[in-house]
């Protein structure tokens, strides 16, 4: 992220597929807080205005042509994840 960052990229995503798997296995969300934390470990790198410039993708997967997490919907996943 910081490689792309510093060679000019206006904006990057944060790959997070796994937000929503991660409450189809503990709907408790306590996985999700999990990943969440780390995900924030990794954003306080940045200065605010490269953290606005990074964006966070998520989506109900797609390995194997299967989606593993289609029946989450994305409101559960994103009102944890804009803590």
């Amino acid at each position: 992220m910081r490689r792309c960052l510093d060679a000019g990229a206006h904006k990057i995503q944060l790959d997070f597929t796994e937000g929503r798997l991660s409450i189809k296995l503990d709907p408790s969300k306590a996985l999700l807080g999990q990943f969440i934390e780390l995900n924030n470990r990794v954003l306080e790198r940045f200065s605010a205005e490269e953290r606005s410039r990074i964006g966070i993708h998520t989506c109900p997967g797609g390995d194997q042509d299967s989606t593993h997490s289609l029946d989450v919907p994305y409101p559960s996943c994103w009102r944890s994840c804009s803590r």
